[in-house]
């Protein structure tokens, strides 16, 4: 095994336990294997907080005989509502605007919780609808869209709307945003983080069972360290090694497993086949891997175009620790909210840093 997993969270449930682990043990560094055993935690308010995270009553008891990240991210991922896609971490500051980030063909949108810290806004992460297997994996941009627009307004009545996504993830964010816009919402910021620019037709996107097995393939050699010649996802052996290498929960199986790889199957599609309608507001594009060539795709769909270089891989969590990108984003969102009260989209105008 190659360790590459360790260390990492496998879904949103373990990523909002380790959120509040951290806070309550003044940790900086949470794993799925960190406990409550030894630390200066409190159950009861860790209860609290996850109750108020999950809408579960959950009691100090609980707590106390599930009491690693881990076991409480499987107690969650069985006992939790799985209909909803807005993630939200408890924040006792008030109402205000929210950040919504969206998933990207990972199908979970937990990293942006890494900013949380940094960002004056409570941070909202949109993971991949039918990823729990609550409903169907949507199959275009409009359909995911159609998912979450409803979800993101009953989260956050009133904008401004604060949208942001890595990869595939700005497709959906683009797409949210233009919708917004249109009902007559205030959108006060649009980020697209390396996200694929918009190209039409599918033509050359490999089918759903190839990038299933391809993005399988992967996921095994991060593991293992070698590259297999052939994959399937409902092979025992094959489940068995991704749980030995921590890429999936002990109590996740084939259908968890095949369901991931839809989601990203699907999305990569999803991105190819996309056909936007311009958003009149400004995109703010965060480009790591992205070419200048990609980048200027965006500016027939955007009222304004503002490009924010970084030497930085395709990586969210890498992006995110970025110190340019750090001081940009917060920038950004700062800007926003002292924009709120003014009832206008962002300033127009083009520029590049």
């Amino acid at each position: 095994m190659t360790g590459y997993y360790q260390g990492r969270f496998r879904d949103q449930w373990e990523a909002v336990a380790a959120e509040i682990f951290a806070d309550e043990l003044g940790q900086s560094t949470v794993t799925p294997r960190t406990g409550l055993r030894g630390g200066t935690g409190s159950a009861e308010r860790i209860a609290a907080k996850l109750g108020a995270a999950t809408g579960l009553h959950l009691t100090a008891d609980l707590v106390r005989r599930h009491d690693t990240v881990h076991a409480l991210g499987s107690y969650l991922r069985t006992h939790a509502r799985r209909d909803l896609c807005v993630q939200l971490l408890p924040d006792d500051r008030g109402p205000r605007p929210k950040l919504f980030y969206v998933h990207s063909a990972s199908g979970n949108a937990f990293a942006i919780w890494a900013l949380r810290s940094l960002l004056p806004v409570p941070l909202s992460g949109v993971r991949a609808a039918g990823l729990y297997g609550e409903r169907d994996i949507p199959r275009t941009i409009a359909e995911f869209a159609d998912v979450y627009l409803d979800e993101v307004r009953d989260a956050q009545p009133e904008g401004p709307y604060l949208l942001c996504g890595f990869s595939g993830g700005g497709l959906i964010a683009f797409e949210l945003a233009r919708r917004l816009h249109a009902q007559g919402a205030h959108v006060g910021l649009l980020a697209l983080i390396d996200a694929p620019p918009p190209v039409f037709g599918s033509a050359a996107v490999p089918d759903e069972s190839a990038l299933m097995e391809d993005r399988l393939r992967e996921l095994l050699r991060r593991v293992e360290g070698r590259v297999r010649e052939h994959a399937d996802a409902g092979d025992p052996e094959v489940v068995d090694v991704l749980r030995a290498g921590d890429a999936l929960a002990k109590d996740m199986g084939s259908d968890a497993l095949r369901r991931q790889l839809t989601v990203y199957a699907r999305l990569i599609r999803a991105c190819a086949a996309y056909r936007p309608a311009r958003y009149p507001g400004v995109v703010h594009y965060f480009a790591a891997e992205a070419t200048p060539e990609h980048v200027e795709q965006w500016k027939p769909y955007a009222g304004a175009l503002h490009t924010y270089r970084l030497d930085a891989d395709h990586y969210e969590y890498e992006i995110f620790a970025h110190p340019d990108f750090r001081e940009v984003f917060a920038g950004l969102t700062g800007d926003a909210l002292r924009r709120a009260g003014t009832g206008r989209d962002a300033a127009s105008g083009n520029g590049e840093r």
